[in-house]
């Protein structure tokens, strides 16, 4: 217990001194601000779609659906939009020009990452390109779906037992097979399904716990008009921030669970160049 303990621990520092050495945390915000460039003209179009169904229902439906994660301030802005009819023909075209430029850059971004963290060049080809970007547009929606879907459940259906144990579950096997592509697809280098799977539940893991954080707090500032628009503003930069931030600490552990650092990864110390192996050398293949 206590080698597992140490080795656990080891790993941890590893994984946190190479994320810093090859500057994750500065990938993690420019995914962040590329994220957030890209949901304002998604979300904007998908109020341009329910304003032009005329769909009364539907636009009740969705601004009782972001009250679990938006603050009231917030909530009015999105009613706002539902409701005016001003420019949408404009905005629909401009919003769906940036979603596609801010998806791109957030798939660029990712991909840059995991090339510094592999050791590997990016592949500059095309068609792996708009693969790669098709699994990132694919994990990221899944994951909004995940954790909408099991929001809902957990709302829809409390008198369940164990309902509370179930939820934040499910959210992770459901974040989980999200992520997995990501994990298995974007690294320019021969990896196997077996060794992106630490990072992969890491990842999870990290988002189901940013998910309930966030909810916890909007519910706190629906009770409690803590701050306007600007407020909402940092609040989401924050969410993603962290959520790239996760992402990218999946990948990190990866390589080095894979004990596929570099030289300059390997050095846990300025001067020692000690590896995974030098940690655990009792570690069997």
């Amino acid at each position: 217990m206590r080698a597992r303990l140490r080795r656990a621990l080891a790993v941890v520092v590893t994984v946190v001194r190479v994320a810093r050495r090859k500057n994750i945390p500065f990938m993690a915000g420019s995914i962040a601000y590329n994220a957030f460039v890209s949901l304002l003209p998604l979300l904007l179009i998908l109020f341009l779609v329910v304003a032009a169904v005329g769909d009364d229902p539907l636009a009740l439906y969705v601004v009782r659906l972001t009250e679990e994660y938006l603050t009231p301030t917030a909530q009015l802005l999105v009613a706002s939009a539902l409701s005016d009819d001003a420019g949408q023909a404009g905005l629909s075209a401009i919003s769906a020009v940036t979603l596609l430029w801010g998806t791109f850059k957030i798939f660029r971004g990712i991909d840059t990452a995991f090339g510094v963290l592999y050791g590997v060049a990016a592949d500059s080809s095309i068609v792996d390109q708009l693969r790669d970007g098709a699994v990132v547009l694919f994990a990221v929606l899944f994951a909004i779906l995940a954790a909408g879907v099991a929001g809902a459940a957990f709302a829809m259906f409390p008198e369940i037992p164990f309902i509370g144990v179930l939820n934040p579950l499910l959210l992770v096997a459901g974040l989980t097979l999200a992520f997995f592509p990501m994990y298995y697809v974007f690294p320019d280098a021969d990896v196997t399904a077996r060794e992106v799977v630490p990072g992969t539940v890491t990842a999870a893991v990290g988002w189901a716990a940013l998910e309930a954080v966030f909810q916890a707090y909007a519910a706190v500032a629906s009770t409690y008009e803590v701050y306007g628009t600007i407020g909402a503003v940092l609040l989401l930069l924050t969410w993603l921030y962290f959520g790239g931030l996760v992402l990218l600490l999946g990948a990190v552990v990866n390589v080095v669970l894979a004990d596929r650092l570099d030289e300059d990864a390997a050095a846990v110390e300025d001067g020692d160049d000690l590896s995974i192996d030098d940690m655990f050398p009792n570690r069997s293949g």
